[in-house]
């Protein structure tokens, strides 16, 4: 989605680059859910929590996490705090790795026991985003799966999931399932744990078995993790590769993601409808140099075929690659603002793999680098870290780009807060915080902000240079001895108008262009005021129909508004 010249999502890290157990990185958020365990911000079913005999993500009382989250008193008592942010990385020592929470990818909520009874937090994990396509995509799964039947009932609903990301569960099989019927299980260290591909081939190898694609996976047979998966709550990982597409609208140029997971064991195919070749899910996109392919270009690549002939449908290839190869490339903020749209996590929370490099002559830029990196030769892993308007920004040395196969066309790989294969509660929130922010910090915002404030304080028509010295104030955040130093600051902007020349100069009342111009109908009122006018009859209400000529207000009519 376009917000302005940006992406939703632009400049926010990628899921997949937060640092390995970013649950126990640098500014990870948990919030006290009290005595039940069921999360406010994932979509978790609540007997995944209640029922006794259900996995759950125990800390033990030597965990850091543990330590972390009960904060005791000087009596040695838990306070547990509503909300806890971790200042620092959590240093786990070899007994502390043993800690279940310690062997899994990401945490949903954790259980702890104070006392003689249990207290649960949720994890929040920090805002990512994903990019819409991706490399080396596997199959997932939803719901049970029967091979072979071809009752319609019993529906195999697939899609493409991008394998390094922690959304889905593992489905495990003994040794030769790819020609014989194996029953499969569903492992797990807790209820619901998602987890990247290669943590679930990882965990079926650990239980003697293999990460697969089965023929049949029925809730009776797959295990207790596998709760759930009749009513779809979660996606299983499947040892089977899958296929990216894009869906081009001719007419606008925009388009829509396709999945090709391919066939399932009965020979029919299944996709998820919002991914599905007939998807109207369509988005604008960032083509390079404007141009998209037509319907007869569409028609003489081999890669595409045309849909109800106002679709072009192609296989794509994505690829990565590194924006400047020296710093010496880099010649301010802005202009890595500009160029740089891939966000990265703070270098800090990464357990030492990123050095600071200084400022490699950019000024206000802080510039990291992975093990082989320096100022002369960065790498696409380097990170470049400022301060812009108050607001931190860590960038990504990257660029991804999707291209269609078989031609030139290409454009820049859109990003998404919401995943399509594990949706949460809490990407909403943070996509409309997303969406707030890019009006907030946007550089028409100051100068809007500025013109309606001045005008509250009565002068309707104020001159550009008052304007851009309030608007100075409000970014800047401080006027004279007044203000925080932070973006935003209206005790700055007020300050800037009331002290402002332009608000106190006595010369300037001579001037009938200065002051406050009242709108047409509270001119009206106030003249009706004036005079003394009072109406008698109540059962009749007065208008002002057909006054426009006379009150020149037809520029208020809502046809103009």
């Amino acid at each position: 989605m376009f917000v302005y010249s940006l992406l939703q999502g632009d400049k926010v890290a990628l899921c997949t680059d937060l640092p390995s157990k970013h649950f126990i990185k640098k500014d990870a958020t948990y919030r006290l859910l009290g005595s039940s365990g069921r999360p406010e911000m994932h979509k978790d079913p609540e007997l995944w929590t209640t029922r006794a005999d259900f996995y759950k993500l125990d800390l033990e009382t030597s965990s850091p996490l543990y330590v972390k989250l009960c904060q005791a008193d000087s009596n040695g008592d838990c306070t547990l705090p509503a909300k806890v942010v971790l200042d620092a990385n959590l240093v786990y020592d070899d007994v502390a790795k043993l800690g279940k929470e310690y062997a899994v990818d990401t945490i949903r909520t954790v259980r702890m026991k104070v006392g003689s009874t249990y207290i649960w937090y949720e994890y929040i994990r920090q805002p990512c985003v994903e990019h819409s396509f991706f490399r080396d995509a596997k199959r997932l799964i939803q719901g049970e799966t029967r091979g072979s039947s071809s009752s319609p009932e019993e529906k195999r609903a697939s899609m493409c999931g991008n394998p390094l990301s922690e959304i889905a569960t593992p489905m495990c099989s003994a040794a030769g399932w790819e020609t014989t019927k194996r029953d499969s299980l569903i492992l797990c260290h807790y209820q619901g744990e998602r987890m990247s591909y290669d943590s679930a081939s990882a965990l079926c190898q650990a239980n003697g078995l293999e990460q697969s694609y089965p023929w049949e996976v029925k809730t009776w047979k797959a295990g207790k993790c596998q709760h759930g998966i009749a009513q779809e709550e979660f996606r299983s990982w499947a040892n089977r590769s899958c296929e990216l597409k894009v869906k081009v609208e001719f007419d606008t140029s925009q388009v829509a993601l396709v999945h090709s997971p391919g066939a399932d064991r009965s020979g029919k195919t299944t996709v998820e409808n919002k991914v599905d070749i007939d998807t109207l899910n369509f988005f604008a996109v960032p083509w390079e140099g404007g141009l998209h392919p037509t319907s007869s270009q569409c028609l003489e690549n081999d890669a595409c075929v045309i849909h109800e002939e106002k679709y072009c449908i192609c296989d794509t290839d994505t690829t990565t690659s590194q924006v400047y190869s020296m710093s010496s490339q880099v010649t301010s903020i802005d202009q890595l603002m500009s160029e740089l749209n891939t966000g990265a996590a703070d270098p800090s929370s990464f357990d030492g793999i990123y050095t600071d490099l200084g400022s490699c002559n950019i000024a206000g830029v802080s510039v990291y680098s992975k093990t082989g990196g320096s100022c002369e030769s960065l790498l696409e892993d380097t990170i470049f870290a400022f301060e812009v308007n108050n607001k931190q920004f860590y960038l990504k040395n990257s660029k991804s780009v999707v291209t269609i196969q078989g031609s030139n066309f290409t454009f820049r790989n859109p990003v998404q807060f919401i995943s399509l294969a594990d949706p949460e509660v809490r990407d909403a929130y943070y996509e409309t915080e997303e969406v707030l922010d890019s009006l907030f910090y946007d550089p028409s915002h100051a100068p809007f902000m500025s013109v309606r404030m001045i005008q509250r304080f009565g002068i309707s028509n104020p001159s550009p240079g008052f304007i851009e010295r309030v608007a100075t104030a409000y970014k800047m955040g401080s006027y004279g001895q007044v203000g925080s130093n932070k973006y935003g600051d209206l005790s700055a902007m007020v300050a800037a108008i009331l002290l402002d020349d332009e608000s106190r100069a006595l010369v300037l009342d001579t001037d009938q262009s200065h002051g406050a111009l009242r709108e047409p109908l509270i001119k009206v009122t106030s003249l009706f005021r004036s005079m003394g006018l009072q109406y008698n009859m109540p059962d009749r209400v007065p208008t002002l129909m057909a006054m426009e000529p006379d009150i020149v207000s037809m520029c208020m009519c809502c046809l103009f508004v």
